[in-house]
């Protein structure tokens, strides 16, 4: 069903490899890891799919450092477009419509566009 998603270090070590040897290969690899201290992450396909949408968030979602950034940048943009809308609050309203997303359920709000659309396709 999943297209042997659950052997993607697999294909990538043996992309030449019929994808119906993978499970036969898994348990070597999966020795390989434990053997130099690598992650080796397997599980059911709602699990993996759950850690790949958190580490989209995790990884997309900017620092602290990086929104402020952006929140100054939209503010010097602002103040020299519309210097009579200079407030702190119009300011944030202003960031947070440009950022207004279609579909704000879960966690897809804090997700790029085509990532979204990608993840439309698959339901």
């Amino acid at each position: 069903m999943t297209g042997n998603l659950s052997h993607q270090i697999e294909h990538h070590i043996f992309p030449d490899m019929p994808a119906g040897h993978y499970a036969k290969v898994a348990p070597q690899v999966q020795a390989i890891c434990r053997k130099y201290g690598l992650s080796y992450n397997t599980g059911r396909f709602g699990t993996q799919l759950k850690q790949v949408l958190e580490r989209i968030y995790h990884f997309s979602k900017p620092s602290e450092k990086e929104w402020q950034a952006h929140v100054h940048s939209v503010e010097n943009v602002d103040s020299t477009t519309h210097k009579d809308d200079r407030s702190a609050a119009n300011l944030e309203k202003k960031v947070e419509d440009k950022l207004a997303i279609e579909n704000t359920d879960g966690l897809t709000r804090f997700l790029p566009p085509v990532v979204r659309k990608a993840i439309s396709y698959a339901w």
